[in-house]
């Protein structure tokens, strides 16, 4: 069984209601079910959420379930992804359902493709993670931090060397994260050094963590 899981928790501190904003008049969390629903892929589809108003929204979209509210332990701002994933994956384990594979989303992951799915889902195996990512401009090799009225170059000895000379930097495009149950039970990283990626170009897509992010985000999605 797939298991798609958006974890959607209230309580967003640079966007107050993030996970409740709108895009063309649907609710963010709401395009991202619509998506997943469409693509097919899944078997089921849950929201891992402690808001009422949220659950709510979710339970009106068919075939989307929000069996539980999470508890209070695992909806700070310092919970990490794992753990809730793991809340769940436990959840399930109890009533007995036999799932192989969970996609976790977020609930601003509007930029995913079936075919971006498809090619993470080729891309499982039994210990890694399959995560979604995007180049960034090589000139944040440059990149420099300002402490205390200081400049403080977070690369040394990059600023004298040519663009074209610096390797690829890549990030986390934060659409999605796939792995099998065993790989979410047993691997404590979700990025790390044998993560398998699957590529976003810069300008298809947004993580969304700012003002100007959701500004961005609402120029570039279309439906």
């Amino acid at each position: 069984m797939n298991l798609a899981l958006i974890i959607a928790r209230k309580g967003s501190k640079r966007i107050v209601d993030k996970n409740l904003k709108k895009i063309k008049n649907k609710y963010i969390i709401q395009i991202v079910l619509e998506k997943i629903l469409n693509s097919k892929l899944f078997n089921k589809v849950i929201v891992s959420t402690d808001s009422l108003r949220i659950q709510k929204i979710s339970n009106k979209i068919k075939k989307v379930e929000t069996p539980f509210l999470r508890p209070k332990i695992l909806s700070g701002d310092k919970v990490g992804t794992r753990d809730v994933v793991l809340h769940a994956i436990n959840f399930f384990k109890k009533k007995k359902y036999h799932i192989t594979n969970v996609c976790c989303f977020y609930p601003t992951s509007i930029f995913f493709t079936k075919t971006k799915l498809l090619e993470a889902f080729n891309k499982i195996d039994n210990k890694n993670y399959v995560i979604s990512c995007s180049t960034v401009n090589q000139n944040l090799n440059r990149s420099f931090k300002i402490k205390n009225g200081k400049n403080k170059f977070l690369f040394k000895g990059s600023y004298f060397k040519r663009t074209q000379d610096f390797d690829e930097v890549y990030v986390d495009a934060a659409q999605f994260y796939l792995g099998k149950v065993s790989t979410w039970k047993n691997q404590n990283k979700i990025i790390n050094s044998s993560t398998k990626l699957v590529k976003f170009s810069r300008f298809s897509y947004v993580d969304i963590d700012n003002l100007d992010d959701l500004s961005f985000a609402k120029k570039l999605f279309k439906f």
